[in-house]
């Protein structure tokens, strides 16, 4: 598969104020150097705690936050500097599927001004042609053309999720950050809303990238995964490879916090228990950022910010004890 989507060393930095004159006192560091790309017709997924940069890497890819540092490459183009009538057209071809699907829908506009919307912007003025696409893509999220008339308030969290991915497939894009689809939705609807993603990338041949805490629902999405803690990515590779190795004792952790149906099974596993609380993001551990909740770590640790190194083809780990049983072999 070609590639897509390629981010380089993105840092995306928050100044804190203090004072009358408002100088900047800290920062945070939200995303703090990371690098990863997407492949045509693929679906990655980036997965951690609450907080740890997942959202925020979304919103500078498709340019809600004007980055720190680093680029970003669309099909081969650096789009970090894109102004004007350049990234408004990049917006044809990205587009994004928001964590709330209420605040994301305009409460004033009906379901056909919210989808028309966007087809407006990019040239379809005729009544008849919009009323035609609208129908067309509430039906393909799984709603029906009597929909378009009514407001947001009226429909459930599943129902305006689907009016958000409608929306998103206006203008037929080729790339769709999902930020959390379904994080604000009942169990129950859930899995409607993941089989219904895949089912429009095999039918529109679209890329996503997925964000959510759950891993076994990024398993079960995703073609491969990365792992997000403090700002960085820990761990990269297949969903299968990442299932199965979890090198990490950060995703170790995550797999562990899984819960299993089979009362027996659940109680025979070994837990995997985080030492401590998430550290701030302004005044990061010195070294490795999870460090200081690691049961194996050591006094590199503090003193080395440990390199995202491929262990295996297209399967990368940032921990110094990984890279030292490497090198010992």
């Amino acid at each position: 598969m070609s590639e897509l989507l390629r981010v380089e060393n993105l840092k995306q930095y928050f100044p804190v104020r203090k004072g009358i004159l408002g100088r900047v006192h800290h920062y945070v560091k939200a995303v703090d150097d990371i690098s990863f790309h997407i492949d045509k017709g693929e679906i990655f997924g980036l997965v951690g705690e609450s907080g740890c940069g997942k959202s925020t890497t979304a919103r500078s890819i498709i340019g809600l936050h004007k980055r720190t540092a680093g680029n970003i490459y669309f099909n081969g183009e650096d789009i970090t500097m894109l102004k004007g009538e350049a990234k408004r057209m990049l917006c044809q071809e990205m587009q994004m599927i928001f964590q709330d699907p209420y605040a994301s829908l305009n409460p004033r506009m009906t379901v056909r001004e919210i989808i028309a919307e966007p087809l407006r912007a990019f040239g379809m003025n005729d009544a008849e042609a919009i009323t035609a696409a609208v129908g067309e893509l509430l039906e393909k999220v799984g709603l029906n053309k009597g929909h378009a008339a009514r407001y947001a308030h009226e429909f459930s969290g599943g129902q305006r999720q689907r009016i958000g991915i409608a929306r998103a497939l206006a203008i037929k894009p080729k790339f769709i950050i999902c930020d959390e689809p379904i994080s604000a939705l009942d169990v129950s609807i859930q899995a409607q809303i993941i089989n219904m993603l895949i089912d429009l990338q095999k039918e529109f041949g679209l890329t996503y990238l997925f964000i959510a805490h759950d891993l076994s629902m990024v398993k079960y999405i995703s073609d491969r995964i990365g792992i997000m803690y403090l700002g960085n990515i820990v761990e990269m590779g297949s969903s299968d490879l990442i299932f199965q190795k979890q090198c990490h004792p950060y995703t170790q952790a995550l797999l562990a916090a899984i819960p299993i149906p089979d009362p027996a099974a659940s109680d025979a596993r070994q837990t995997v228990a985080l030492q401590g609380d998430i550290p701030s993001p302004i005044d990061k551990p010195s070294g490795c950022s999870f460090r200081s909740r690691c049961r194996y770590a050591m006094n590199i640790c503090a003193e080395k910010v440990p390199e995202l190194k491929a262990i295996e083809p297209d399967y990368y780990v940032a921990c110094h004890l990984i890279n030292e049983e490497i090198a010992s072999l």
